[in-house]
C-alpha cells in the first residue's frame, strides 16, 4: 500500500569516516524510500554538547523532493544561539524567511517546567505557554507575512524519561498576512499521530496582524 508519505526521523548519527563525529540529526525519506536530506542540528542544547558536534551547515533550507522548498530544524535551533545571541536575531526564522520557504518543519524534544503531576493532569490539554513561546520565535515570518501562507510544523516529544518532563503539544501553524492561525495542537501528554489537512481552514486564530 502506498501512502505518499515523506517521513522525517530523528536519530544520533555517527559518521563512518575518520575522524568519526557524532551529530544530533534527522533524516528525511521520500515516499519511494529515497533519502532526500540528512540534517545535523546547528544550535546545541547543553545536553547535546556532552556528546554531539554542531552541524557544519547552519540549518537546512532547500528543495526537498516533491515537498518543494522546505526549512528543517531540530528543537534548540529555533532559540538564540547558545542563549547568548540577541533574542531578536531570530536566526532560524530568518533563514526560513530569506529562503522563502512555504514549509518549515522542526523535530523537537522540548522540555517543560511542569511537575510530573501537572503533566498528567488533563493530558489532552496543550502546554499553552510552550506553544506561545514557539509562535514568538517565528516573529520575523509574522512581521513579513504575505498572502501566500507559511506552514510551520512543530513535532514534539511527550511524556517523561526518568525525571525529565517533555512539553508535548505538537502543533501545526499557518502564518499569512492575516496573522497566525493554529490548525490543531496535541495535548501535553497526548501520544498520537496528528493529521492535518492544510487545505482546510485553521481552527484557531492565534495572533491577528
Amino acid at each position: 500500500m502506498h501512502y505518499k508519505c515523506h517521513v522525517t526521523v530523528g536519530y544520533p548519527e555517527i559518521t563512518v569516516t575518520e575522524p568519526k563525529t557524532q551529530y544530533n540529526s534527522t533524516v528525511t525519506v521520500s515516499p519511494a524510500g529515497v533519502i532526500l536530506n540528512n540534517y545535523r542540528k546547528s544550535f546545541l542544547y547543553y545536553t547535546d554538547e556532552t556528546w554531539s558536534s554542531e552541524g557544519p551547515e547552519r540549518f537546512f533550507s532547500g528543495q526537498l523532493g516533491a515537498l518543494g522548498q522546505v526549512t528543517l530544524g531540530i528543537c534548540m535551533d529555533i532559540n538564540p544561539y547558545k542563549f547568548v545571541a540577541p533574542w531578536e536575531d531570530y536566526e532560524f526564522a530568518n533563514t526560513a524567511l530569506s529562503n522563502d520557504s512555504p514549509l518549515v518543519c522542526v523535530s523537537m524534544a522540548w522540555l517543560c517546567h511542569l511537575t510530573p503531576e501537572e503533566l498528567m493532569l488533563d493530558p489532552s490539554k496543550a502546554d499553552i505557554a510552550t506553544v506561545a513561546y514557539w509562535v514568538e520565535r517565528f516573529q520575523p515570518l509574522v512581521e513579513k507575512a504575505k498572502e501566500t501562507p507559511v506552514y510551520v510544523i512543530l513535532a514534539n516529544r511527550c511524556g517523561m524519561e526518568k525525571t525529565v518532563c517533555y512539553a508535548g503539544s505538537t502543533t501545526v501553524l499557518k502564518i499569512e498576512a492575516g496573522g497566525v492561525s493554529l490548525y490543531e495542537t496535541l495535548g501535553k501528554s497526548e501520544e498520537k499521530c496528528l493529521v492535518v489537512d492544510l487545505n482546510e481552514r485553521p481552527k484557531f486564530q492565534v495572533r491577528a496582524r
